[in-house]
């Protein structure tokens, strides 16, 4: 990949991408640890979503307009398990349309660095009194 290349042109664009989205979710959906977080969705509005998000996130022009990840996930309870979960699942899709490491990584690079808005953030209880 030269300089002047995003991610998502070295993958090959929409079509890897919408293909990988497609592999993600019925690896999610299977998945006994992560298919509550999708049960009561719409599955084809979400998959068009992280479609347009993952363009965007990978350096391709996308329409995604949707409310910000911080606010999408924020009540939902998101463990660093089930993130580091997500990503193995999005890293297999990727591979099993023979994408190559080094490309896997750097989507996995950058979706990694949205942890932060995805994971719940957990109080820390007060201190007791002494």
């Amino acid at each position: 990949m030269s300089g002047n290349d995003t991610i998502y042109s070295a993958l090959g664009g929409a079509t890897t991408i919408d293909a990988a989205i497609d592999l993600f979710y019925v690896r999610v959906i299977d998945d006994p640890n992560l298919k509550r977080f999708f049960s009561d969705m719409r599955l084809d509005r979400l998959k068009d979503h992280q479609k347009a998000f993952l363009t965007m996130a990978l350096g391709g022009e996308s329409s995604y307009h949707g409310p910000g990840l911080k606010r999408v996930h924020d009540n939902l309870g998101v463990t660093n398990r089930h993130f580091d979960d997500l990503i193995g699942h999005l890293a297999v899709a990727f591979s099993e349309l023979g994408v190559g490491d080094e490309l896997i990584d750097g989507v996995i690079s950058k979706v990694a660095g949205l942890r932060g808005d995805i994971v719940a953030r957990h109080t820390v209880a007060p201190p007791v009194n002494q």
